[in-house]
């Protein structure tokens, strides 16, 4: 009797094993081509569970419990680590990986001896796990045949001052080809082709198949400086940004055609400090057009010298980006300095961010998460797209990322290199979307929230040439432009005033009761802090529209909390509520509301009151089943995923509920 009692607690044991894994079926292609990456290695990151991709570039794998990552990998690519999607099979795309080789100075080339032999250093997000190619007789051999194929005077006569790429790839085969110059340097790329100095490579292999490998060979043809974009003491306006930008409102000149148009916006331009101060190279990198972006090129080329940019106290050259407004406001430009600090992230990207024109014209709105890697001096590595919703909207999380700084990193006090940067966008209201969730490896950083007018899905069926014309006379308008603070002390200082307000990953325990000053505020996020209770004057917020507390330890609310009677958006994900809190019911405003990740099993019968309600959030719950109230919830989503509901519950959902779309 004792040994069927073991032989079946080893039996169940077993089967809640094989039952926790998890098999996927995954395919890899190239990011640029669209075509299958084969014989890649995909691991299970923290195990030895692994396998590559066929010629298809399809995998499939069985997932051990709690492993939630792959990091894939080829001579050919970029190193990736991916988080795991939920839906089975999915689809991969993977950007081709360039080894950066040693600058080569061509005017000064010499032949090298084993003394001054030259190897490859690699870019710092991209690792060869294979062995790469070779060139016959090692790197020496390679920059004497380059050397020697190049170095004449009509090819030194033709680079320009400054550095010159040659993008070349070394085929399966052990081919020599040639990419591309950048700049295009038409006499350099026909003395590559012509070349009889250049042999054959030993091509790379990958899963012992030979593979293509990418290369990048800066040539220049004389001293070329290095032009930093972070640096420890970065550049400034003499007499510091307000100055600036009063110099840039005095001088600038509203473009006829624009005002015509009415057309408003922000217009960034890119520019070289150099170690004088001067400002070169001034350049438009996102435009809003109507001799908008000429103009602000024009005043910046104009511009008085900054303070430079210094690198271990030494000045340096330094690449900057500016945001200029264009605003109809009255007569002239009115340039205010930006709301935010040069080391705050979260402010730095809201106020940068855009709203992609086609985005808005076509009525696209939805969630976009991008992935972050940092190493340890704060500095972004990479970036990349998780989630995108199409156009534009991703490129534009990627182009403001691309501007941060190490100092905004820094201030964030990470936990984790591989960050997730969660943005949604909004035609006149900001949708709740599921959020991605930390892990070991992975650290989730606040939503933001970029809303702008819907006038783009009121002219969803308009041809192409309509909405251009729209779009010109009625250019983005950000509805949740107004400042926001990120402290009660800023907020505290002109309380009337403060509408908006983001407090997170500060460790606070408690909110001051002072918080009932701030009378004007709509939106309030409190977001990964160690706050248990709210105060009785937070009912005070009446004209709170939007209230998140995620990530907190609150068991329950204040009993006035029915007062937010503007309330629309509540999230209390991850928090200790074991009941949906009855105070909640009487937001007879709520449209949206997340209780998801708690500990709830019991939800009161005045839950139907929310007659608005139309999103609701309960993952990651205890419960079972619902009282019969819950069926009359006019709700367009719910989320019930992680619960242990009863087969009885779920008949009685599909069967009164057959309009909502429901997850489990």
């Amino acid at each position: 009797m004792i040994n069927r009692v073991l032989f079946l607690i080893v039996f169940v044991f077993c089967l809640s094993h094989v039952t926790a894994q998890k098999a996927i079926t995954g395919r890899l292609i190239d990011a640029d081509t669209q075509k299958p990456v084969s014989q890649a290695t995909v691991i299970v990151v923290g195990t030895t569970t692994g396998t590559f991709s066929n010629h298809l570039g399809f995998f499939q794998l069985t997932i051990p419990p709690g492993s939630s990552e792959l990091m894939i990998s080829h001579v050919g690519y970029k190193t990736s680590k991916i988080l795991i999607p939920e839906a089975s099979p999915f689809q991969i795309k993977i950007q081709e990986g360039v080894v950066r080789l040693k600058y080569f100075m061509l005017d000064s080339f010499v032949e090298y001896d084993e003394k001054n032999d030259s190897t490859p250093s690699v870019d710092s997000d991209f690792n060869i796990i294979e062995r790469g190619a070779e060139y016959p007789g090692g790197w020496k051999n390679f920059y004497n045949d380059i050397g020697k194929t190049l170095k004449s005077k009509e090819v030194l006569s033709a680079l320009p001052d400054s550095t010159v790429h040659l993008f070349f790839s070394v085929e399966a085969n052990g081919d020599f080809k040639l990419v591309k110059t950048a700049p295009d340097i038409k006499i350099v790329e026909e003395q590559i082709i012509q070349s009889t100095y250049l042999k054959k490579w030993k091509s790379a292999m990958q899963n012992n198949t030979p593979a293509t490998q990418h290369f990048d060979l800066p040539i220049g043809n004389g001293v070329v400086e290095e032009i930093y974009t972070v640096v420890e003491e970065t550049a400034s306006p003499i007499g510091g940004m307000p100055q600036f930008y009063k110099y840039i409102g005095s001088n600038m000149k509203y473009p006829v055609s624009a005002r015509r148009f009415g057309i408003e916006g922000k217009v960034f331009v890119q520019f070289i400090i150099e170690k004088d101060g001067s400002i070169k190279n001034v350049k438009v990198i996102k435009g809003i057009g109507g001799g908008c972006d000429e103009e602000a090129k024009r005043v910046m080329e104009n511009a008085p010298n900054w303070n430079p940019g210094k690198q271990r106290g030494k000045p340096v050259k330094q690449q900057y980006t500016l945001p200029i407004q264009f605003s109809l406001g009255g007569s002239g430009i009115n340039q205010k300095v930006p709301n935010s600090s040069p080391t705050d992230f979260y402010k730095y990207v809201y106020n940068f961010m855009e709203y992609p024109q086609k985005a808005r014209l076509q009525g696209v709105e939805g969630l976009v998460v991008a992935m972050i890697t940092t190493n340890l001096d704060g500095k972004i590595t990479s970036t990349r797209l998780l989630k995108d919703i199409g156009a534009g909207c991703g490129e534009e999380v990627l182009r403001v990322l691309e501007t941060v700084n190490s100092d905004q990193i820094k201030k964030l006090k990470l936990k984790k290199d591989t960050l997730l940067l969660p943005v949604v966008f909004g035609l006149n209201f900001a949708k709740n979307y599921p959020l991605p969730t930390s892990s070991s490896r992975v650290q989730v950083l606040s939503l933001i929230k970029i809303v702008v007018s819907d006038y783009g899905e009121r002219y969803r069926n308009i041809n192409e040439k309509e909405r251009i014309e729209i779009a010109a006379r009625k250019p983005m308008t950000r509805i949740d432009q107004s400042p926001i603070q990120d402290s009660f002390e800023e907020a505290f200082k002109n309380p009337k005033q403060q509408e908006r307000l983001s407090i997170v990953n500060r460790g606070i325990k408690e909110i001051p009761a002072k918080i009932e000053l701030l009378t004007s505020l709509t939106q309030l996020d409190l977001s990964n802090n160690q706050i248990d209770s709210l105060p009785e004057q937070f009912t005070k917020l009446t004209k709170l529209q939007e209230l998140v507390i995620p990530s907190n330890r609150l068991k329950c609310l204040p009993s006035a909390f029915g007062k937010l009677e503007s309330l629309k958006i509540l999230g209390l994900a991850d928090n200790r509520f074991e009941s949906i809190p009855v105070e909640i019911t009487q937001l007879d405003k709520l449209i949206q509301l997340d209780l998801g990740s708690n500990h709830i099993s019991l939800i009161p019968s005045e839950i139907s009151n929310l007659k608005k309600l139309r999103v609701l959030y309960l993952q990651n719950n205890l419960i079972e089943d619902f009282p019969e109230q819950f069926y009359d919830l006019k709700l367009d989503f719910l989320y019930l995923q992680g619960n242990p509901l009863s087969e009885k519950t779920k008949e009685l959902l599909k069967k009164k509920m057959r309009n909502v779309r429901i997850q489990y």
